[in-house]
């Protein structure tokens, strides 16, 4: 038997492993809202909140970009949707990457639904690095998903958003 395979260097491998920091290129949380069938113009579906790492040749770094959307039934067709969204240039708040990477994400599992069956069902979304993406509801948010949304203030967004479709609704039927 060859002395290469006693697997003795697994464990070495793993520890590794380990010890690689949990950095993110991209991050998105998406948060999508309870709708019973009825397409009301307005009702909101889906609002997203996405940071993004570009690199930039010119300055030889990362420049981070946090763009927000929100979609929403529209005003014009039950059947359509309307897709509003900015853009924040974060160049100037690297601690925000610091804290979100404090948050590894690559340990959990990728669905974490309810095994109930929730009478108005809204459920969340994080997606990582282009590739990973992990799923739940809210009754069973994991720590990660409420440290990240806390620091994106993604409470504060999905109020903000839906208070400024509703502005937007009032001033289109007057």
């Amino acid at each position: 038997m060859n002395n290469n395979d006693d697997f003795s260097d697994l464990v070495s491998i793993k520890e590794t492993e380990n010890n690689i920091p949990f950095k993110i290129n991209k991050l998105k949380l998406v948060h999508y809202y309870f709708n019973d069938g009825d397409m009301i113009k307005g009702e909101p579906i889906k609002t997203s909140i996405e940071i993004k790492g570009i690199y930039d040749f010119e300055k030889q770094k990362v420049k981070w970009i946090k763009t927000v959307s929100h979609t929403y039934y529209s005003f014009t067709g039950h059947d359509k949707e309307t897709t509003d969204s900015y853009s924040i240039d974060l160049d100037e708040n690297h601690f925000l990457i610091s804290e979100l990477e404090k948050n590894d994400l690559r340990n959990l599992k990728n669905n974490y639904f309810t095994e109930a069956d929730p009478e108005r069902l809204t459920y969340w979304e994080i997606w990582y690095n282009y590739y990973f993406k992990i799923v739940g509801t809210y009754d069973r948010e994991v720590e990660e998903f409420k440290k990240i949304s806390k620091l994106l203030d993604l409470k504060q967004i999905i109020t903000s958003e839906c208070n400024r479709v509703k502005d937007k609704l009032n001033k289109n039927e007057q």
